[in-house]
Parts: C-alpha cells; structure tokens; sequence
C-alpha cells in the first residue's frame, strides 16, 4: 500500500509539474492560450461527393531534418480511390520550432502529389509552446478551431493542445452545435477518456462530463483524437471514441469512409 502511495504521489507531481511547466512558458513569453486561439469557431466548405473516404493520422512529430514516410506515401498510391482528405491530429512537430513545421509541410506536399487534394490539421500539445503563433503561421487552415461543413456532415476541429479546451470553446461549441442538423463527426488531440493513466486525457474531469454529455445528445457518432500513441476505442454508447496510434514511430493510419446519402460512417484502422 505505501508503495502504491507513493506512486500515486509521484504521478500527480509529475502532472503538476508538466502542467506548471507549460502555464510558465506561456507566462514568460507572453504566449496565448486556448481561450486566445480558440473563442470563436470558423466555418470552411468542401464538396467531397456522396462517397468518399479521408486519411487519419496523428502525432506525426516531425523534426527539423525532414523523414521521408515511404510507407504510408507508397500505401496510398497504391490506392485504387485516394482519400479525398487528410485529417492530421495535433502534434504535427516534436519541439514547434519553425524547420519542424517545415519538414509537416513538406509532408503535406507529398500527401498532395499521391494524389490527396487538401490537408486539415488541428494542434497537440507539441505544436503550441509558444502560444500557437507559429501553428497559426504555418498550418492549413490557419485555425486551431474550426468546422469543415459538407452538404450533410460536420466535422468539428477542436483544440485541445493544452490538455484542455477552454472555457470560450466549449461555451461557443455548445451554441454552434445546438443549431446543427447535420451528421457530426469531432476531431481533437487529447482523450476523452485513455486507459493509461489520467495524464493521457482531459485534465478536468467535469469538462470530460460535459464533452461527453453534449455530444451524446448532438447527434455525433464518432470522436477521434490521438496522444497516447496507442491504438484504443471507448463505447459511450450514442458515440464511439477512436484513439490512433502514432505516425512517427508505429506507422499507423486510419481511412474514415463516409456516405452522405445515407449517413453511415466507418472505418479501417492500420498500423
């Protein structure tokens, strides 16, 4: 039992820690939080067809020297339909400097030239040391908050880089998607829910509740996110929770195939 203590002592100091880290970084160079970055949500448009399917990837770390993923870029030329999308979910560099952010977007051209037409990414607690400043600068669509509206689905972009959403996007979210008739479909970094240990979700438990109380009751099937590294699904019942495993060391992927006529989401996981 004293062993146990301890441990549970040592986890919440280093959680304390981490957490007291980033408040401090942000405090001393005068960066922006996520109530900054992410108060008020901007809608882009996509015609993508009736069918179609979208390439998932998360914590993709990329460094200043530029790595080459041969197999993910030979994987979808082989493609007989290539995913009309990439969805990237958060940690897109290790330390967000500016060469990292330029090995992603030489990523992204390579994602384009196999035959991917448009790349969305969302922020992870890698990329926003610095407030965000230069994700912003760097990364389509130039939002950390956003929606992608279809002609009968949403896909909610929402960031979650600092281990949790902010009270200005949950409030502006809980307006935005109380108005929406269409199929839902989130995007974020952290977990709602991770079985590792408390640090790999949502730092506040009430903001979990009331994440997973509002999207049961908004008509969303599916909430992606990424962190762990590892691969793992959590049934809430209204909707399901899909945690991918990372890019950069394990090589898995998701493909997200969608119908708009019908509704019906699904999708394959890789690894």
């Amino acid at each position: 039992m004293a062993f146990l203590r301890k441990s549970s002592i040592l986890l919440i100091v280093i959680y304390l820690f981490n957490s007291c880290s980033l408040y401090l970084n942000n405090l001393f160079n005068n960066s922006k939080g996520v109530d900054d970055r992410a108060s008020l949500i901007t809608d882009f448009n996509e015609d993508f067809g009736s069918n179609y399917q979208i390439l998932l990837v998360s914590d993709v770390h990329f460094e200043a020297n530029y790595e080459r993923n041969e197999k993910l870029l030979n994987q979808i030329m082989e493609m007989s339909e290539k995913p009309v999308a990439c969805f990237v979910l958060g940690d897109l560099t290790r330390n967000c400097t500016q060469n990292e952010f330029n090995s992603y977007l030489q990523f992204c051209d390579e994602l384009k030239s196999a035959g991917i037409k448009n790349v969305y990414a969302i922020p992870g607690n890698h990329d926003c040391d610095d407030g965000g400043t230069l994700y912003l600068r760097n990364v389509y669509p130039y939002k950390s908050y956003y929606r992608l509206n279809t002609n009968k689905f949403s896909y909610y972009f929402l960031d979650s880089a600092e281990g949790s959403h902010g009270n200005a996007q949950i409030e502006n979210l809980k307006q935005i998607i109380k108005s929406d008739k269409k199929y839902k479909i989130i995007f974020s970094h952290y977990p709602l829910y991770a079985p590792e240990s408390f640090t790999d979700k949502l730092n506040k438990v009430t903001e979990r509740a009331v994440l997973i109380s509002l999207f049961a009751k908004s008509n969303v099937s599916y909430y992606f996110c990424g962190h762990t590294h590892e691969f793992y699904t959590c049934d809430f019942g209204k909707f399901t929770e899909v945690i991918l495993g990372d890019l950069k060391w394990s090589k898995s992927w998701a493909l997200l195939s969608i119908d708009e006529n019908t509704g019906y989401v699904s999708y394959v996981y890789k690894q």
